[in-house]
């Protein structure tokens, strides 16, 4: 008996073994498809953030180009930023979702399936770059027009910088971004435009006239004729000029000199001449209407109102005061869909006057604002998008004037810097982010720590030194509102 039962166990081993041998290839397939499904996950993420990396690629070029880029371009990136060996397969743009899409593949080698015939795995990605036209636009350049930027180029630097950001944005609108811009000018004063005299929210004083206009007459005896004509001539001589010194003068904070010349003579030749005299006619009375006196009147510049009003968007119950006989920058350009409405206002700007920040901040405020005093900026997006609301003030200097009543003639920096950034805060209040700019080599490191102060974020502070600078924070700034993102 003990024997019999050894001899089934014998057997029953046996089966074991037999079952165990039939099923081992599928247990090895089993771990071999195991491992190389961990390693698809790791090979397909791997695909996925270089094919990611690529479509954001080609829609940096077409932003930058304005052109699409070609599949072999794409190609070359991912050649050069993947070791996969992934193949570009179809590059897309969707111009009414302005989304580029990048169908992308690669053959890996499994680990362990290529035991089983199957030595390579054929991957998939898709990836989709969202040009970052999907929300609404709006935005404001404060741009400081003072008599400091006569200085070093900056003026003309100024223009081509802000004229490229205006292109870079409206070529996105182009494209299918709904976008707004507006500029405010701004020196001693803002001008918000003459022909808003009568605006509920501004107080405009009546012109000043005190010309007045008499007739002035005098007697005269006409010539009638010439008599006792003859050569007469002069002898030749020279004039010698003392030298003259170096002149400087101060405009906005900012010293202005003009060279001085050194002594110098003038050889003048000898010479003759004929000579005259007159026959008179009987006298006559001549007379000429003569006007003395001044006609002051208003040309678009507003002061300030009290404070805290005076870097507030609220109450305007309480009027802006309008200031007669005042000139400077020129007038602003409120929130507009139209790209040369804008050019021609850049180039329109000149240099004038001195620096009082806060106006170029609060007048950039009110412009993006949809309440009083004006009325073009959105309350929210159109069509259900996101509504952004940007405000980039650009500076070549410090604080210079203060408020004095409703003018600015006191000299007090400090409580222009008090202003300027309560008026930033107003700013950040109504949800507009705000990006600052310094322009130039002379510009204080009192006024740098300002500008930083009044940005959203400390990365919204540009100091550019030269024109370049100025070009290229500008540029960055455009790149950060047309945000291009991943949307897949």
């Amino acid at each position: 008996m003990t024997g019999l039962l050894k001899r089934f166990l014998r057997n029953k081993s046996g089966n074991f073994g037999m079952i165990f041998a039939a099923a081992f290839p599928a247990i090895v397939a089993s771990v071999a498809l195991g491992v190389d499904l961990s390693n698809t996950l790791t090979t397909k993420t791997e695909m996925q953030d270089a094919n990611d990396a690529a479509v954001l690629f080609a829609a940096r070029v077409f932003k930058e180009t304005r052109k699409q880029p070609t599949l072999a371009k794409v190609q070359v990136f991912l050649d050069a930023n993947s070791n996969l060996k992934v193949k570009a397969k179809k590059l897309a743009f969707n111009p009414d979702r302005t989304e580029f899409t990048l169908d992308s593949s690669a053959d890996v080698k499994t680990l362990l399936m290529g035991y089983f015939g199957q030595k390579y795995q054929n991957y998939v990605v898709i990836s989709k770059a969202n040009l970052g036209f999907s929300e609404t636009l709006e935005f404001v350049l404060a741009l400081d027009t003072t008599g400091s930027m006569a200085a070093d180029g900056k003026m003309a630097g100024l223009k081509d910088a802000a004229n490229d950001f205006i292109d870079s944005m409206f070529d996105a609108k182009d494209r299918g971004a709904d976008i707004k811009g507006g500029i405010v000018p701004f020196a001693q004063y803002v001008n918000v435009g003459a022909s808003r005299r009568g605006q509920s929210w501004l107080n405009i004083p009546k012109d000043v006239d005190t010309r007045v206009t008499t007739k002035a007459c005098r007697k005269e005896a006409p010539v009638t004729g010439k008599t006792n004509c003859r050569t007469e001539f002069t002898p030749g001589r020279t004039i010698n000029h003392p030298a003259r010194g170096e002149s400087c003068q101060t405009n906005d904070g900012t010293k202005v000199c003009s060279p001085g010349s050194p002594a110098w003579s003038e050889n003048i030749p000898a010479g003759k001449n004929e000579t005259c005299d007159n026959i008179y006619g009987a006298e006559e009375t001549i007379c000429e209407n003569v006007t003395t006196g001044d006609f002051s009147t208003w040309q678009g510049y507003v002061g300030s109102r009290a404070y805290p009003l005076n870097v507030q968007d609220v109450n305007y119950r309480i009027k802006v005061p309008g200031l007669l006989n005042v000139s400077g920058s020129v007038e602003l350009q409120t929130l507009t869909d139209e790209r040369n409405k804008l050019k021609n206002k850049i180039a329109e700007l000149s240099p004038d006057g001195e620096t009082y920040l806060p106006d170029g901040v609060i007048w950039g405020t009110r412009v993006l604002s949809k309440l009083a005093p004006f009325t073009e900026g959105a309350i929210s997006g159109k069509g259900g998008r996101q509504l952004r609301k940007t405000l980039v003030l650009m500076t070549d200097g410090m604080n210079t004037i203060s408020p004095n009543g409703e003018f600015h003639t006191n000299t007090d920096s400090a409580l222009a810097d008090k202003y300027t950034i309560e008026a930033c805060n107003e700013a950040k209040a109504q949800k507009i982010e705000l990006f600052t700019i310094s322009f130039g080599s002379a510009v204080p490191n009192s006024a740098n720590i300002l500008l930083e102060k009044c940005a959203s974020k400390p990365e919204n502070f540009f100091n550019a030194k030269s024109s370049a600078d100025l070009k290229a924070a500008f540029q960055k700034i455009a790149g950060d509102m047309l945000n291009i993102r991943l949307s897949q």
